[in-house]
């Protein structure tokens, strides 16, 4: 081979290897919401290229490659969704082997003893739960797992509203996997049930819903390495001291010893609880989580807590009491652990209160920590699903149409000359003596006048803002553990635009309680084009008869416009848009500012 036709073949392979990079990321140019004329322009200038490097007929063949490899590349990315999820889900995240290995390190372990725990923690939380009272569990979930119950109890009282449980049986127990964050083990386990359930209120008929469905959830347990181990599950007694444990609320802690029962470090402790999507979207990006473990390594040395499932549960607790506190326009609720500008910064905000007839969290990732010279600064990706209400004269009004998903970051901080103990000011104790603390704008312990929102002695928060606040808030701080590009994956939400358009569509066609046979078929049809196999997007069908699906929107406004019309075709497939329909998409107009086209 010549030395000018071997330069020519390099050519051609390093456009082409270019050229797929790009059509991979920008999804090969498949359907409405992946393409765009700049990927058209390059493969078109690519098969230029090729017609005039490449003799005839291996230009056409090469050029036949080409359309070949963007084809398939387009099917790939089109099936790359986290919503496909019912392959990955019942094969499982690891190999028995693999398991195996990984339980052979866990200190003190027997599989069918925590299976047996985890199955009593299943039902028990859930009857808790129906009762609005989870005293009887508090000894053994996290704090931040506490606050996700309590706020949407909170709620729930304020709307006169139950939720009453009328068939529940648990199909399948069994772990999916295993973490060692030395010292700390963590397990997932994968629930299937079926639930009956009720949510009621006694004074608006308006909010209430009876659902019937089969689920998969996944609930991760956390236990420090130790000789500390102990039972929290099968009896109610201190695990330190052994004296019976009176009803718990804020604060998981012995009266007589003031041991704290919840820190993992005497038995097993709930820390967080998972759906499908989300959870397959962990597994997908554990390298992220392994990436800040190994960063935050060099903190230790520091006097900083490193393990990020225990700083994200602060980050949940924080964030939905201040989402509380906000609503009901009471920010004393917030006074005791956030610093002084950021409670006077919100104290004064206007609005009229409201409730939260759902609130729940879809995913809270701790994404950096920010350093200057005196504090550390913990920042938090945090995505939720809510839908507000309203009481006027009695009568309630909905502030949303349906579920709306909300993304925020929280920032925490902690002084670097830190003496941080056992006691959280986050749930309700003095962060110095332990002693407990109501909802109070009073800063000092009434029992050893301890500054209550001391940042040296515990995370406080000191943020709340959108991304796009956040972006400028971060350039004061040239100190980052994470850099910005790095960063940016982690906030990023892990969907692509037709993700949305599929989503929204179900919760459009669903807002009057049911799901027609021409709506269904529609749903399948669009599934298909948009990519999806209808069989395995698993998530979507469940949630949507649970109404757990919430309108969620890209960030780009062309995309918003795009998905905002795949919702308005949902609305009209069964010649009629009924009124809750129209509202949610006068509700999604107006949000997003789009036009009718």
């Amino acid at each position: 081979m010549s030395r000018y036709s071997l330069y020519k073949v390099l050519t051609v392979a390093c456009m082409v290897f270019i050229s797929l990079q790009c059509i991979a990321r920008s999804g090969g140019g498949g359907g409405d919401f992946s393409s765009s004329d700049s990927d058209a322009g390059a493969i078109i200038e690519i098969a230029l290229w090729l017609l005039y490097l490449i003799p005839f007929p291996y230009n056409f063949i090469a050029i036949g490659v080409l359309i070949l490899v963007c084809l398939l590349g387009a099917r790939k990315y089109k099936q790359s969704s986290s919503l496909n999820t019912i392959e990955k889900v019942n094969s499982g995240f690891a190999s028995t082997t693999q398991l195996a290995s990984k339980m052979a390190l866990l200190s003190d372990f027997n599989e069918a003893v925590f299976i047996e725990k985890s199955k009593l923690a299943f039902n028990e939380v859930q009857r808790a739960w129906e009762k609005k009272n989870m005293s009887p569990v508090r000894k053994y979930i996290s704090d931040g797992v506490y606050q996700r119950f309590n706020t949407q109890i909170i709620m729930m009282n304020h709307l006169e509203q139950t939720n009453t449980i009328s068939h529940l049986k648990l199909l399948e127990t069994k772990i999916a996997l295993i973490e060692l964050e030395d010292p700390y083990e963590i397990i997932h386990v994968q629930y299937k049930a079926e639930i009956t359930d009720s949510f009621v209120s006694a004074k608006y008929s308006g909010i209430n819903q009876k659902f019937n469905e089969e689920f998969i959830e996944f609930w991760t347990y956390i236990r420090k390495k130790g000789d500390k181990h102990n039972d929290l599950y099968q009896n109610n007694n201190c695990p330190n001291c052994g004296d019976a444990l009176p009803e718990m609320g804020e604060v998981s802690k012995c009266p007589s010893c003031q041991t704290y029962t919840n820190t993992g470090e005497f038995d097993w402790i709930l820390c967080e609880i998972t759906q499908p999507e989300e959870f397959i979207d962990f597994v997908n990006n554990m390298s992220q989580k392994t990436y800040l473990q190994n960063r935050l390594e060099e903190y230790k040395a520091k006097n900083l807590e490193t393990n990020t499932q225990f700083l994200e549960d602060k980050a949940s607790n924080a964030y939905l009491q201040v989402r509380v506190a906000h609503a009901v326009k009471d920010m004393s609720r917030i006074c005791r652990f956030s610093t002084k500008e950021f409670f006077e910064s919100v104290q004064n905000m206007e609005h009229e209160p409201y409730l939260f007839n759902r609130i729940f969290l879809r995913d809270v990732s701790m994404v950096n920590i920010l350093e200057n010279d005196t504090h550390y600064f913990a920042a938090f990706s945090i995505q939720c699903k809510e839908q507000k209400v309203i009481i006027r004269k009695g009568e309630l009004q909905k502030m949303d149409q349906a579920l709306i998903g909300v993304n925020n970051i929280l920032v925490m901080t902690l002084a670097k000359n830190n003496q941080m103990g056992k006691h959280s000011v986050l749930a309700h104790n003095c962060s110095q003596c332990g002693g407990p603390v109501g909802d109070t704008i009073v800063l000092n312990c009434q029992y050893c006048g301890n500054q209550l929102n001391d940042e040296k002695k515990d995370w406080v928060v000191c943020g709340l803002m959108s991304r796009d606040e956040y972006a400028s808030y971060k350039e004061q701080f040239t100190t980052r553990m994470v850099p910005d590009k790095k960063e940016e994956k982690f906030i990023e939400i892990d969907m692509h635009a037709r993700d949305f358009a599929i989503n929204n569509m179900m919760v459009v066609m669903m807002a009057d309680g049911s799901l027609g046979d021409e709506e269904r078929e529609f749903a399948i049809k669009v599934a298909k084009k948009l990519g999806f196999n209808s069989n395995k997007i698993s998530a979507l069908w469940e949630h949507t008869s649970a109404n757990k699906l919430g309108i969620m929107m890209p960030d780009d406004k062309k995309s918003q416009q795009k998905v905002y019309k795949y919702m308005k075709k949902a609305a009209k497939i069964d010649g009629v848009i009924s009124e809750p329909e129209q509202n949610i998409l006068d509700d999604v107009k107006a949000r997003y500012e789009l036009v009718d086209n």
